[in-house]
């Protein structure tokens, strides 16, 4: 979309009025309009330090840090009174510890879908976001014998799991992964018991009991 494009779209008619408009970068315009469709999308009326802070890292092409920097120059001219929510936002962006420790998982689980913890630090100091659908880089070292893989999952259980590890719009909750990875292991086990079956891939009590079935036999087994 070209600059003159863009500042055409009925959400700029309340800026076109601004003096200093004409003077910001186009990259500038460009990361300001990304902010408008979040906040449209989104239904936010009102913008939180948590929400900035979600929407500087929802492009994985860019530093959130950089993304927050172009929104204070385009926001010093179209809505100054956001300046003070910008930096409260920037100081919650994510510190990597220089040794981060991998979630505790249960013998139950699989062990078979998380990425190494220095691939996450590595993903987090990118600004990259987690998605805990997308299967790992590097082949795990046990596949999958008990459970189907994420992307396997229902759509809407998809869409669940990536908002909780990706952060809720106005609440400024983000899920810790390590619960978020344990969530999903246990719906990717209900999913198989239920396909397994020949049921539908649901929650329902005829999918949960035959989970529980499952589980309870494998225990039992010593497995």
């Amino acid at each position: 979309m070209s600059r003159r494009k863009l500042l055409a779209q009925a959400h700029w008619q309340h800026f076109l009025h601004l003096p200093r408009l004409g003077d910001l970068p186009t990259p500038v315009l460009f990361a300001a309009d990304d902010f408008f469709d979040f906040v449209a999308k989104h239904g936010l009326a009102d913008p939180r330090a948590a929400d900035l802070a979600l929407w500087s890292r929802a492009d994985a092409r860019r530093n959130p840090a950089e993304r927050l920097d172009q929104l204070v120059r385009a926001m010093a001219v179209c809505i100054p009174n956001l300046l003070p929510t910008i930096e409260a936002a920037r100081e919650m962006l994510p510190r990597i510890d220089a040794k981060p420790t991998p979630p505790a998982l249960s013998t139950e689980e699989d062990h078979t879908s998380e990425e190494s913890p220095h691939a996450r630090a590595s993903d987090e100091a990118r600004g990259v976001l987690w998605d805990p659908i997308v299967r790992p880089s590097r082949k795990p070292p046990i596949a999958r014998h008990v459970s189907l893989p994420p992307d396997a999952l229902p759509p809407d259980w998809q869409a669940a799991l990536r908002r909780m590890a990706q952060g809720l719009p106005q609440n400024g909750i983000v899920v810790a992964r390590s619960i978020v990875v344990r969530m999903r292991e246990k719906l990717c086990q209900l999913a198989w018991s239920a396909h397994r079956a020949g049921m539908a891939v649901e929650l329902t009590e005829a999918t949960v009991n035959c989970y529980q079935a499952d589980l309870t036999a494998r225990r039992e087994a010593g497995l």
